[in-house]
């Protein structure tokens, strides 16, 4: 047998096949290698030519089973694909050791993929045993400890356990977040234990737990464990620092029973962002006991979202609260409540006083009435001569047979008597049956319909809006009385012009009896489109039917007709296509071979592209072999396509490369589309990369650039020559951008020799030669970046060297050389070390980071100083042992304003806790200088808080207020820390305390507190009539204005004002005091409006 003959002929009938249909072939070529040697001789010839015929002699494997060929491509090819094909084989079909060897043949970026791909294997695709094995071998190599640490977590709970304590205190961000991943209760274990022992609101546990919570939130499977770390992270962490909004949205039953377990009350804030869908999920034993306590959960624009027993117990609460100055509540929400208090309210609207100057208002609320008290009251106002006043009576009666079935009839005679109304009119009382849910119409109301219907279109004025709300109504109803419904909007649909809608055909009809009464009624208007070319009016049949139209055979066959007709408008291409490939992907298939060689507009639709690019690799001659007037629409198609094209043939590839050198050289072209050209060209793997590699040298710097860049995207490292000449000339600067992905695919030490050898003279180049270096992990490239820092480098230069060393923070070398740059006279370069995270840092490295800080904070340059500030803002470091301390507080008192208020800002975060005697000693040297204690106190006014979440900050406030006594300047500065800072319990006292200091404007900024309560001090079971009722009596007109202010402040909102209240108020109104007794004349309150019940209502 002639071998390579037999190969060409095979290759030669593969060019005429789907990708597709040639692995299957090579799959079954390769089982029956297995009793053949003249087939395995064939194979064994592929594995040594081209790049596409090893490729197609992998897919062999699956059915040969044999995977030397795929060990062999793992250990030796220089194809990144191949590589990725070649190890998933063998984690499919190979044993344990098979798996084991190619991880370790492996180059490490695929190991890393690959371990995680095992990891998140189902079934038998889940190699936990290969997994062990590589990290139980990687744990016994000493230079690879920082890899094992990495992939520690994708191993057993057994190994994790062994090895967790070693690790834990360095465990990065996406460390534990993996940690949750995979192993779900250690994660949980441990947390607790250190929840247990930390202090309340330890910032770096919040941090720890947060991350885990948001985590274990994002899926269904750990709910359950973020249920109980939340609960178990209350003991010490205010439930505002924790995703409550997460947690009631994905376990709502579960997320209340702890909202309603912990003492601590929710923000105002947050309870207003608890979202209805996830409340209304609720049952009543749980929704009920949480409204109780926070009323605020149903607001009044979500009142109709909630269920109906939620709208019940929300209005018994609010409906006082929510009324507006004259007693009215928006009709809207009166109708969705239970029929009983609808009909009272209704009552009650009727009879205000409001509408003694405007009737029609009253119109929505005699809707809301029993059928025939709205009736009676309506026919003013239906007989009205105003056309709009007549519409507004007419639809809101109309809708109001929603709330009663046995007037439906009634509602269809009322539309069905105003056949000679104008249009306008008609279109809103169609309207206003669809109100009246689809489940609701029967078959004793469908005489009156059609009676209605008739009457309707008789008129010559209907325009073609309301022929469309008459379709929209009848649509629903297909899904109970199809064949009616179908009959009807068939005649409307054939007759008349209407504007295309989507139309849900969901009910107890099944949809395929729906579509099939459609498609009977329907067929002549199909024929009409076809006949008449009509396919916009085809294509908006579609989209009305839109996923139904699967059950309608006879208008997916009009689809391909239509796509075959010659002179149809081009534009509609897009959307026919669309609708087969949904719904009748076949044809699709079925009809391309014979249009896209015809109709070249059709064949340039993204569609189409995207079909034959994934699926019909077969028609691809359309686009790579035409002639080049036919072929352009058909090459600017092909522009958008970024990947896949390994599902191509060599030829197929030749050829696309072919036009796409053309387009780059010609004159035509513009720029920018001959970058995309060379950007294309380097996606083409089974394509000789010799002319990206003259394009690399084009003297256009556009196309130089594009294809160095290209050079970097090939698949193998054929580009590495190219780049490595181009690192010696001008061209350096992209060129090193370039050879990242290159050098991952190549082993380390023969990466380093490369690096270390490029030229250095050019920054740019410089910088990210030590970038690369430092990211490669090794020992020789730290010793590399050692010896480097010895050097006269550039400032930018030097600072990527710094940063290159963060990978290194576990040597000491490091953290001399970090030390040495903080207090390099360069700010630039002393400012580089500023943002070095503690994340991943154990204990010791974090006291080394705390020195390096000390040292920026003592810089020089105010500059610098001042980035360090806004390091220890943005990112706090626990400093227990106040290593930074001092030097901040000596930065309090800096001539620079922004490095006094910086300073500031980081004391408060980091010291609260553990410097409060020294932050009082700070503010009593301030007292002197008023423009500085402005500056700092500024800063605490900005984080503290009443809320839980800032209790830490309360001795701090204490113990400022104490200080503040003593200074006759700061009264109004006392009033507002006491409101901004403490909550009601420890307020009060403070409130009577300064009530004689308290001046115009102090008083002024009180009463504004107490009345507005903006900052959060008081919770809604605070009670302020104990101290309003003591400052009443109060000989001090302050006293009593401000119970005034208590007894505004006091006011349930939800509520509204009792009667006790407005007697209250009256006695201010009453007082001696013009400050009294005016503030309480300016205050509106609402009157007292009493519910009015007509006997004999529901």
């Amino acid at each position: 047998m002639n071998v390579q003959a037999k190969a060409q002929s095979l290759l030669e009938k593969f060019d005429r096949l789907t990708n597709s249909e040639r692995v299957a072939r090579m799959v079954r070529l390769g089982a029956e290698s297995r009793l053949d040697q003249n087939v395995k001789a064939l194979i064994n010839h592929l594995e040594s030519q081209s790049l596409y015929e090893q490729l197609l002699s992998l897919e062999s494997c699956h059915g040969s089973r044999d995977l030397s060929f795929a060990k062999q491509v793992v250990s030796a090819s220089s194809s990144k694909y191949l590589k990725k094909r070649a190890i998933n084989l063998i984690a499919l079909l190979g044993s344990d050791e098979d798996l084991l060897w190619a991880l370790q043949s492996a180059p490490p970026y695929l190991q890393v993929a690959t371990l995680r791909r095992l990891r998140h294997g189902r079934g038998s695709r889940k190699r936990l045993a290969v997994i062990e094995k590589y990290l139980k071998n990687l744990q016994s190599e000493e230079e690879n400890v920082k890899q094992f640490q990495d992939l520690l977590l994708l191993g057993s709970e057994a190994l994790v356990e062994r090895n967790l304590s070693r690790f834990l205190e360095q465990f990065s961000v996406q460390q534990w977040l993996k940690l949750a991943k995979y192993h779900p209760e250690i994660a949980q274990r441990v947390l607790d234990e250190w929840i247990d022992h930390s202090n309340e609101d330890d910032f770096a546990v919040i941090s720890k737990v947060n991350t885990v919570l948001n985590q274990w939130l994002s899926h269904d499977s750990t709910v359950s464990f973020a249920v109980e770390l939340f609960r178990n992270a209350l003991k010490k962490m205010s439930i505002s620092r924790l995703p409550i909004n997460k947690l009631v949205e994905r376990s709502p039953v579960k997320a209340v029973d702890t909202i309603l377990s912990c003492e601590e009350n929710l923000q105002t804030v947050i309870v207003e962002e608890l979202h209805w869908r996830a409340l209304r999920k609720l049952p009543m034993s749980s929704f009920k006991p949480l409204f109780e306590r926070y009323p605020g959960i149903v607001e009044e624009y979500e009142f109709t979202l909630f269920t109906p027993e939620q709208r019940l117990l929300a209005y018994k609460k609010h409906r006082d609260g929510w009324r507006d100055d004259d007693g009215a509540i928006d009709s809207y929400m009166i109708a969705k409540l239970p029929s009983q208090e609808r009909i009272v309210e209704a009552r009650r609207h009727i009879l205000l006083k409001k509408f003694e100057t405007r009737p029609s208002g009253r119109i929505p609320y005699i809707a809301l009435l029993p059928w025939d008290d709205s009736m009676e009251l309506q026919v003013a106002f239906i007989l009205s001569g105003d056309a709009q006043l007549r519409a507004e009576a007419l639809v809101a009666q109309i809708e109001a047979a929603k709330f009663d079935d046995t007037h439906i009839e009634d509602a269809l005679k009322l539309v069905s008597s105003r056949k000679n109304e104008q249009d306008p009119v008609k279109n809103q009382l169609i309207s206003a049956l669809w109100d009246i849910p689809r489940g609701k119409w029967e078959e004793k109301h469908l005489p009156m319909f059609d009676e209605m219907i008739a009457n309707l279109t008789k008129s010559r004025d209907m325009s073609t809006a309301t022929y469309r709300l008459l379709l929209m109504l009848l649509a629903p109803i297909l899904s109970v009385h199809h064949e009616w419904a179908a009959a009807h909007i068939g005649k409307i649909m054939r007759e008349h012009d209407y504007n295309s809608f989507r139309i849900d055909l969901s009910g107890p009809v099944p949809i395929k009896d729906s579509v099939a009464s459609i498609e009977r009624e329907l067929s002549p208007l199909l024929e009409k489109l076809l006949r008449e070319k009509d396919v916009y009016s085809l294509a908006s049949l579609g989209d009305m039917f839109s996923e139904h139209t699967k059950h309608w055979v006879e208008y997916l066959e009009a689809c391909e007709k239509a796509l075959q007709m010659p002179d149809i408008d081009k534009s509609i291409y897009g959307q026919l296509l669309d609708i087969l490939k949904k719904h009748r992907p076949r044809s699709m298939t079925q009809i391309l071979p014979s249009l896209i060689f015809e109709n070249a507009t059709l064949a340039s639709e993204p569609l189409v592209v995207s079909q034959i690019h994934h699926k019909q690799q077969n028609l691809l001659d359309a686009y790579v072999k035409e002639s080049e007037e036919e072929l352009k629409d058909r090459r600017k198609a092909l522009g958008v396509l970024r990947d896949g094209f390994w599902w191509w043939t060599p030829s197929q590839q030749e050829g696309l490369a072919k036009i796409l050198l053309n387009d780059i050289t010609h004159d035509d072209m513009s720029l920018e589309d001959k970058v995309k050209c060379v950007e294309q060209l380097s996606l083409l793997p089974f394509v000789n990369p010799k002319p990206l590699f003259k394009l690399a040298n084009s003297e256009e710097s556009a196309i130089q650039e594009a294809a160095l860049r290209a050079l970097g995207q090939l698949d193998g490292d054929q580009g590495l020559p190219a780049l490595i000449e181009a690192l010696s000339d001008e061209r350096a600067r992209i060129a090193i951008f370039s050879l990242h992905k290159v050098l991952k695919t190549i082993p380390k030490d023969k990466a380093y020799e490369l690096l270390s050898s490029v030229p250095q003279n050019k920054v740019t180049v410089a910088k990210e030669t030590v970038r690369l270096i430092g990211e490669m992990g090794t020992e020789k490239a730290f010793q590399y970046l050692l010896k480097k820092e010895q050097t006269g480098l550039h400032a930018d230069v030097r600072v990527a060297l710094y940063r290159a060393l963060w990978i290194y923070l576990d040597r000491h070398e490091t953290w001399e050389i970090l030390a040495r740059a903080a207090e390099n006279p360069d700010p630039k370069i002393a400012k580089s070390v500023c943002p070095i995270s503690e994340d991943g840092l154990n204990a010791q490295q974090k006291q080394q980071l705390l020195q390096v800080l000390l040292r920026l904070l003592s810089h020089e340059s105010p500059e610098v100083r001042i980035a360090a500030l806004e390091r220890c803002d943005t990112k706090p470091l626990q400093d227990t042992e106040n290593i930074l301390a001092p030097r901040l507080f000596e930065l309090i008192h800096s001539e620079f304003h922004d490095e006094c208020k910086g300073a500031a800002k980081a004391i408060f975060e980091t010291y609260s806790r553990t410097n409060i005697e020294q932050i009082g000693d700070v503010y009593r040297r301030l007292l002197s200088d008023r423009s500085a204690l402005k500056r700092v106190h500024d800063e605490y006014m900005g984080i503290v808080s009443p809320f839980p979440g800032r209790k830490y900050l309360r001795p701090v406030t204490h113990m400022l207020l104490s200080i503040f006594k003593t200074d006759r300047l700061s009264v109004t500065r006392r009033v507002k820390l006491m409101f901004h800072g403490l909550p009601w319990d420890e307020l009060r006292p403070h409130i009577f305390e300064i009530l004689p200091e308290l001046h115009a404007d102090a008083l002024q900024a009180a009463e504004i507190f107490i009345e507005k309560n903006e900052t959060g001090w008081k919770e809604p079971q605070d009670d302020l009539l104990k101290v309003e009722l003591g400052m009443a009596g109060s000989k001090d007109e302050r006293a009593r204005r401000l119970a005034l202010s208590f007894l505004i402040g006091g006011v349930d909102e939800s509520t509204g004002w009792t009667d006790e209240e407005r007697y209250r108020l009256g006695g201010y109104r009453n007082d001696t005091s013009v400050l009294v007794a005016e503030a309480a004349w300016e205050f509106n309150v609402s009157q007292s409006i009493e519910d009015v019940v007509i006997e004999g209502a529901d």
